[in-house]
C-alpha cells in the first residue's frame, strides 16, 4: 500500500501550486524587485490628479499590490517600466521598498506599443450595470469622480425670471475640453438645431 503518512501527504500537497505554476505562458513569471533598480518610461503618458492619487493609494493600502509591473528586461531597455508606472509611485510613497513585477523582452517600438495598449485597450464601462449594481458615493470613493458619474455635467435651476408668469429654466452643460476640440465644429451645429428646434438660447463661452 502506498505511504499516506501526515508528512507525504503534505508533500503531495504542496507540490499542486508548483505544477499550476507551470502552465503560465513561457517566460512570464512574477517576481520582487527593488523599487530603487526600476526606471520609469521617459515617454510615458499617463498622469494622476491629486484625487486619483489618492484613490490608488487607498486601494494599495486596502488590497495590497495585486497587480504586477511590467518591467523590460531588453538589453537596450534594461529595467524600464512598461506599466505600472503610477501603482509603483504611490506604492514607494507608502513606505515599500520593493513591489511584483512581471519581466518581458521587447525592444524599444515593441515596449512603446505594449505600455499605450495597457493603458488604453481596458474596454469601456457599462454605465447601466454600474448605475444598477452600484451606489454613486462608494463609486466616488472607490476613484471615479463626479464629472464621470454625471453628477457635475447637468446643472440644473431656475434662473431669475423676466417674466413672472413663464420663468426660464437655466441648463449648463458641461463639456470636457478635449470632447469640444475634437468636435467642436459638430456640438455647436447639433445645439444650434436644437436652439432652432425649440426655440432655446446657447450661451457658447
Amino acid at each position: 500500500m502506498p505511504d499516506m503518512s501526515p508528512s507525504r501527504a503534505q508533500a503531495r500537497r504542496t507540490q499542486q501550486p508548483h505544477a499550476a505554476a507551470k502552465a503560465l505562458p513561457s517566460g512570464l513569471r512574477i517576481i520582487e524587485r527593488r523599487i530603487a533598480d526600476l526606471r520609469p518610461a521617459e515617454y510615458n503618458p499617463r498622469q494622476l490628479t491629486a484625487d486619483q492619487y489618492e484613490a490608488l493609494k487607498a486601494s494599495l493600502e486596502r488590497f495590497g499590490f495585486v497587480d504586477p509591473v511590467i518591467v523590460n528586461v531588453h538589453r537596450d531597455r534594461a529595467n524600464v517600466i512598461i506599466g505600472g508606472h503610477q501603482r509603483l509611485r504611490c506604492w514607494a510613497d507608502l513606505g515599500h521598498d520593493t513591489a511584483p513585477c512581471v519581466e518581458v523582452s521587447l525592444p524599444r517600438d515593441r515596449e512603446r506599443e505594449l505600455n499605450v495598449r495597457l493603458n488604453r485597450n481596458v474596454g469601456e464601462w457599462d454605465w447601466d450595470a454600474l448605475a444598477n449594481q452600484f451606489d454613486i458615493p462608494e463609486l466616488i470613493e472607490w476613484g471615479f469622480d463626479k464629472a464621470e458619474l454625471g453628477e457635475q455635467d447637468t446643472d440644473l435651476g431656475l434662473g431669475e425670471p423676466t417674466d413672472r408668469k413663464n420663468p426660464v429654466l437655466s441648463v449648463k452643460l458641461s463639456i470636457p475640453p478635449k470632447t469640444w476640440l475634437v468636435a467642436e465644429e459638430a456640438l455647436r451645429a447639433a445645439l444650434d438645431a436644437l436652439a432652432a428646434e425649440y426655440g432655446l438660447e446657447v450661451d457658447y463661452p
